[in-house]
């Protein structure tokens, strides 16, 4: 039972995160690209990219270890870590859009970022409820596979 659990609880959390880096990802290459009259946005500080990427690669890197152990202690070192580079992603995420989208529109950018996330969130139930009853659970029965013994 307590596999269980930790399995499901895993898939959510795998399925969930990366449901919501993708989004995040995606919304920020839309917005540094194409401005929303239609010219391409010109980014004036090149730290703020700098700091933007070097924290989305320390945060998938510190995201795919997750996955390289079943040690409780090294599983959650790296969930930490990941957690920890995340305040850098969101920060640098807010700073170029505020510099680069015109407070006129910014309301708009933001509810639609809002509405992006959260369809994130839906998506990624369904996918964590459908793998963890389709895939995981049964993974866990007699011999494996949806317990069907050979």
């Amino acid at each position: 039972m307590r596999d269980l659990i930790y399995h499901s609880s895993f898939t959510f959390l795998i399925s969930h995160n990366f449901v919501n880096f993708i989004m995040i990802y995606c919304i920020y290459s839309a917005i540094n690209c194409i401005n929303s009259d239609g010219s391409i946005l010109e980014v004036n500080n090149f730290s703020d990219v700098k700091v933007l990427s070097i924290s989305l690669f320390l945060a998938g890197l510190f995201f795919a270890n997750i996955g390289l152990s079943t040690s409780i202690i090294f599983i959650t070192m790296a969930g930490f870590m990941f957690f920890a580079v995340l305040p850098f992603v969101n920060t640098s995420i807010e700073v170029l859009i505020r510099r680069n989208i015109d407070n006129r529109k910014q309301g708009r950018v933001w509810s639609i970022i809002s509405t992006i996330t959260y369809l994130g969130s839906i998506v990624a139930f369904i996918v964590a409820g459908f793998l963890a009853d389709k895939v995981f659970n049964p993974l866990l029965e007699v011999n494996g596979q949806s317990g069907v013994s050979t």
